[in-house]
């Protein structure tokens, strides 16, 4: 019988090919210290085959030899021109000198020296009360050990995996987990307010009454992870139920913050409300001035006589709020949503509604109403 050729099977090996061949000749151009990274998804809609034949294409991209590495993780293909350096295993001896020469770089002791941990294995060891604030864990892998209780306050966490770690009621506030990777383990009661976790994922964790108020979670992935019992106070990132009465008390905290950022004190943040959801909370009275409020979302919220002046409501919705004697000159409205807010005694010299949207408000003054689309 004459062999048939099957189109379709041609044209499947092509797109999968010349997929394989844009990973490579991405990867190959890539020049920066990170592994290059993919989405899968973005192969697939570009080259236009069906997802079911990914595992075809990982194969395909395991059998070339121009990279060294290459791994997945989710729906990500990571690929690394150079063959990824072996992790250095440290000793619980080791683990304790380092951590006392950390110590006296702490107390600004003789003999002090920053620890970096960074590259090295860490398995089965106690570090339960160690003080590790500042060091870096950066690519380091951390299974079965036990953090209960300890500092790691302003650590830098890239790309770190932490496996079936004991964490609980441990401090982690203001570090850095971009990149990171939690596998089981135990956090409960831990703090990580204000810590940046882009991109990190938490797989199967315990987080039962954790905090993560402030924090930063963009491209986070919880996969069997709930935060019903966390703290989330006006964390970026997440679409979870944040009680008013919370909600408000951590408004004040980053208003003290804002306050010490205007004053140039060290300790001071600009608030930054970007992309935030926010209901009912009273702004009335404060000043935010210079404040960040791009593609948020105020819904009846109280911005009576605030100190307004110069914030971004660049993209924003605003619906039903109160800006009634509130300071706005040169604020930034510009493409914002406004429906049915009250702009009563407003101060709105040099403010910029360009491309903006207002439904019912009608307290604002024709010049700027001219620049508005009415709906």
């Amino acid at each position: 019988m004459e062999n048939h050729e099957y189109h379709c099977l041609k044209d499947l090996e092509k797109r999968l090919s010349d997929a394989a061949d844009e990973v490579i000749s991405c990867a190959l151009a890539h020049d920066g210290e990170e592994p290059f990274r993919v989405l899968s998804g973005d192969l697939v809609a570009t080259h236009q085959f069906d997802e079911a034949y990914l595992p075809l294409l990982i194969q395909m991209l395991g059998e070339r030899t121009e990279v060294w590495d290459f791994e997945v993780d989710g729906d990500e293909f990571i690929l690394y021109k150079e063959r990824k350096p072996e992790l250095r295993l440290l000793t619980q001896d080791a683990l304790e000198a380092i951590h006392e020469r950390h110590y006296n770089f702490l107390y600004n002791l003789p003999g002090g020296e920053c620890a970096d941990l960074s590259g090295m294995a860490l398995a089965g060891l106690n570090m339960r009360h160690m003080d590790f604030s500042y060091a870096n864990f950066s690519g380091a892998k951390l299974r079965d050990c036990d953090m209960t209780q300890g500092r790691y306050e302003g650590c830098t966490f890239h790309g770190t995996c932490f496996i079936d770690v004991q964490a609980g009621n441990t401090s982690l506030e203001l570090s850095d987990f971009t990149g990171a990777h939690f596998e089981g383990g135990n956090f409960r009661y831990s703090n990580f307010e204000n810590s940046n976790c882009t991109g990190t994922v938490f797989e199967h964790v315990n987080l039962h009454r954790a905090n993560l108020d402030l924090c930063h979670f963009y491209r986070a992935k919880f996969i069997g992870t709930s935060l019903d019992s966390a703290s989330t106070i006006l964390a970026k990132g997440l679409t979870v139920n944040r009680p008013g009465s919370q909600a408000q008390v951590a408004l004040e905290i980053i208003h003290a913050r804002h306050t010490l950022w205007q004053l140039g004190a060290g300790d001071g943040v600009q608030a930054d409300f970007t992309s935030e959801s926010m209901e009912k909370l009273d702004f009335s009275g404060k000043d935010f001035m210079s404040a960040l409020f791009r593609n948020a979302e105020l819904t009846r919220c109280d911005m009576s006589s605030a100190d307004l002046s110069g914030c971004d409501f660049s993209g924003a919705m605003l619906n039903g709020c109160d800006f009634s004697g509130a300071n706005c000159r040169d604020a930034d409205f510009t493409g914002a949503e406004l429906h049915c807010c009250n702009f009563t005694d407003t101060e709105l010299d040099g403010a910029d509604f360009s491309k903006a949207f207002a439904h019912h408000c009608d307290s604002l003054e024709e010049i700027y109403l001219d620049q508005t689309m009415k709906m």
